[in-house]
C-alpha cells in the first residue's frame, strides 16, 4: 500500500464558502468538496492559474451569531471541476475556528487532534 504524503486528513464539508482569486474574481461556492488544516478542494469549473493568490471564506451559522473563517492561500492545482487551494496564512482566531470545524466534522477526531499537535503551522 502506498503511503500518503499528506500531513492533514481531508474531510467532506457541507458548508458554503466564498473564493476570491487574485483579489478580483469572486465565486460563491455551495459547499466545499473537502477541507483540511492545510488546504481545501473547491468545486469550480472556472480556470484558475497555478500559484494564483486566493482567499477562502467559510461561513459558519448558528451559535452566538454568524462566524466566517478567512484563510489566505494559493491555487496549487486545477482539474476540470475542482481547484485545490493550499493555505498559506491565517489569523490565530480563524485557525482556532478552522481546527474546531474539522475536529467536529471528522470521522476520527482523535486523529485530527494528533495531526494538529504534530504539525504546528499550516504546512
Amino acid at each position: 500500500m502506498e503511503k500518503t504524503r499528506r500531513r492533514f486528513s481531508r474531510i467532506p464539508l457541507n458548508f458554503p464558502a466564498r473564493l476570491i482569486v487574485d483579489k478580483t474574481e469572486v465565486y460563491d461556492i455551495r459547499e466545499l468538496a473537502n477541507l483540511s488544516i492545510g488546504g481545501c478542494l473547491v468545486p469550480l469549473d472556472e480556470e484558475v492559474a497555478k500559484g494564483a493568490p486566493c482567499t477562502i471564506s467559510i461561513r459558519l451559522a448558528g451559535g452566538l451569531g454568524n462566524t466566517t473563517i478567512n484563510i489566505n492561500g494559493k491555487a496549487v492545482r486545477h482539474d476540470k471541476d475542482f481547484v485545490a487551494i493550499q493555505f498559506t496564512k491565517i489569523r490565530p482566531e480563524d485557525l482556532y475556528h478552522l481546527q474546531n470545524l474539522i475536529r467536529y466534522n471528522a470521522p476520527d477526531p482523535d486523529r485530527i487532534e494528533e495531526e494538529i499537535n504534530n504539525n504546528p503551522g499550516l504546512y
